[in-house]
């Protein structure tokens, strides 16, 4: 009898032998699975300076190359054809240090005098406080003794648990304190080495690029490596174009909160003016992240002051998103409202304040890449691209049945 040859039971033996050479290896490896975390971690914090580094590279290339083109090269004439290159990078960094340090030389002596009046009127402020809610705990008044009652049952309750709750997790605080220092003392070397990297990448990019698409043709093909290219370039356009524009709008909005806020006599103008541009680049939530503890400054200065600041940053966040804003990025828009939030929401929840930052150009590559991609399958279907066109397109195609019927 010839045995016949059944392709079900080999893909059924493939299957268990995969399976069962999964589990061994499994096994094996879970034992050293702390020891294989921890090579990640290492090689995760060896990458962190990297990362750095071509994000500083990025925000600085519009700059080098601005001195490169429009300064250097018109003005010297070297021997050797890269030394514009050389001159425009140190210029460049030179420039963004020197931005970041007349930034922080404003804002810290700011915060400082800040800290300082919360800390040496606050006893005052939690006098009267104290005066004005004891007028409401006279038995003779109506709901006295009731207010006297609730008074020293949240005495009672804030003091058991400073002693059962919030003094055990004392040690866990300076622990928390401790690793934050260190933290800080790592994200400044990590900065430091960045800076150093991007020196780098931006001097040699052409070189880079180069070397970049001899290896992905190598690996990839010349094809795959055309079309990644393709979207990166769109990535690059819609991400840095978007930037670009809210920093500009965040760095106009800034002034103008500054000069409105002198003229106003608000206090802590300047330090309030740049709370409210940084947090502007936000959308959405971002005059709220600004303007909430910026509100709460003014308040413990002077109620009124912080009226008038409410009033005058509505006014301001209105003419900034109706007007300017939508001048300024109008060609990196197209979103719906509701895929901004989406977009923000997301994002904000995996990467915090930086995701909240960077959601919305993100979501918009994503949004263009997918957008082109069904354009293309249309046109090869011989369907409108337009979305106008698809309006009670269910509608219509009903009718249209109902005609022939």
């Amino acid at each position: 009898m010839k045995y016949k040859w059944d392709k079900k039971y080999l893909y059924w033996g493939v299957t268990a032998f995969l399976v069962i050479a999964a589990s061994i290896l499994i096994s094996r490896v879970m034992p050293s699975w702390e020891i294989i975390m921890g090579w990640g971690d290492s090689m995760l914090n060896g990458i962190i300076p990297l990362v750095f580094g071509m994000v500083f590279a990025y925000i600085l290339f519009p700059l080098t190359n601005f001195y490169e083109k429009k300064v250097f090269c018109k003005l010297m004439k070297p021997k050797n054809p890269r030394t514009p290159r050389y001159v425009a990078v140190a210029c460049a960094l030179a420039t963004a240090v020197a931005f970041v340090t007349i930034l922080l030389f404003m804002i810290v002596p700011q915060l400082y005098q800040s800290a300082e009046r919360v800390v040496t009127r606050t006893p005052a402020y939690l006098e009267n406080g104290a005066k004005w809610f004891e007028g409401f705990l006279d038995d003779e008044l109506p709901f006295g003794g009731f207010a006297r009652e609730m008074y020293e049952n949240a005495v009672q309750y804030a003091s058991s648990w400073l002693q059962t709750d919030v003094m055990p997790y004392f040690s866990t605080v300076v622990t928390n304190l401790t690793s934050g220092i260190a933290g800080v003392i790592s994200t400044m070397i990590n900065i430091s080495l960045g800076l150093i990297v991007s020196i780098y990448i931006l001097s040699g990019r052409e070189k880079l690029n180069a070397r970049v698409r001899k290896l992905s043709n190598a690996v990839f093909g010349s094809n795959i490596t055309r079309k990644t290219a393709e979207v990166l370039m769109v990535a690059h356009k819609t991400f840095g174009g978007y930037l670009s524009g809210m920093a500009l709008d965040s760095i106009i909005i800034g002034m103008a909160c500054f000069i409105g806020l002198s003229i106003l006599q608000v206090p802590y103008a300047l330090l309030v003016s740049v709370i409210v541009g940084v947090t502007n680049i936000i959308p959405f939530f971002g005059p709220f992240i600004g303007g909430i503890p910026s509100g709460f400054l003014i308040l413990m200065e002077s109620p009124i002051k912080c009226l008038v600041f409410v009033i005058f940053i509505v006014v301001l966040q209105q003419i900034d998103g109706n007007l300017l804003k939508p001048r300024i990025v109008s060609h990196t828009t197209g979103l719906d409202g509701l895929f901004v939030m989406m977009s923000i929401l997301f994002f904000g929840e995996l990467w915090g304040i930086v995701g909240m930052l960077i959601g919305v150009p993100v979501f918009m590559v994503i949004y263009m890449l997918v957008k082109s991609f069904c354009e293309k399958r249309l046109r090869a279907k011989n369907l409108p691209e337009e979305t106008q066109a698809y309006f009670n397109s269910g509608e219509d195609t009903a009718a249209e049945s109902g005609e022939k019927a």
